[in-house]
């Protein structure tokens, strides 16, 4: 009989042990595969960011800039200003006596 819980021992034991070294692995493969999807996750968080960066690039060169528009507005054009100065001249005696 005590031959029988000896063995008995010694079986619960070895399974005790692969039991114990089959979960060990079975963690390590979760912490590798968690390792790989936070890194996977991170990745595309880079790339989304990197894409909106560019999108906002690409709005901001299709925006004008409507202070250098308003700007150039204001500021008085050679064309205007020679319009301007033969209207009034008009009806006043020139080089050519008209």
């Amino acid at each position: 009989m005590p031959a029988v819980l000896a063995a008995a021992a010694v079986a619960s034991l070895a399974y005790g042990v692969y039991s114990g070294e089959n979960q060990k692995k079975v963690a390590k493969k979760g912490l590798r595969l968690q390792d790989q999807a936070q890194q996977d996750a991170q990745d595309a968080a880079i790339r989304d960011a990197t894409l909106a960066e560019e999108e906002t690039n690409r709005a901001r060169q299709k925006t004008p800039d409507l202070n250098v528009l308003l700007a150039d507005q204001m500021k008085p054009k050679a064309s205007q200003s020679a319009i301007d100065a033969d209207r009034l001249l008009l009806g006043r005696p020139g080089l050519l006596g008209a």
